[in-house]
């Protein structure tokens, strides 16, 4: 039972890390697209949240949860669809919002 929540306070510490991480290059990405490049927010916002998202999955994948199955592809596709619900939501959001 130790080995239990030794290991699961290991794999929730890594995931909050690559949390942080998948999150700044969200947001940085965002950032340097639209205020450097002054691609539109929306584009901004696409590109930085799928550069989080492939982050994320690819750390969580092999660090977090030391994946070692060969079901790469089947994984991703299952990840990227709860996300891609999360990203529609979020850029109406952010549509909504800049044209209040």
């Amino acid at each position: 039972m130790a080995y239990f929540s030794r290991h699961t306070s290991r794999q929730f510490q890594r995931f909050f890390v690559i949390g942080v991480l998948s999150t700044t290059v969200n947001y940085g990405m965002f950032f340097l697209l639209l205020y450097s490049f002054r691609i539109d927010y929306i584009i901004s916002g696409i590109v930085g949240y799928l550069s989080g998202l492939i982050i994320g999955f690819a750390f969580n994948r092999s660090w977090t949860f030391q994946s070692v199955e060969r079901r790469a592809a089947h994984e991703a596709v299952s990840y990227g669809g709860v996300y891609v619900v999360s990203l529609i939501m979020s850029m109406l959001f952010l549509r909504l919002l800049v044209g209040m």
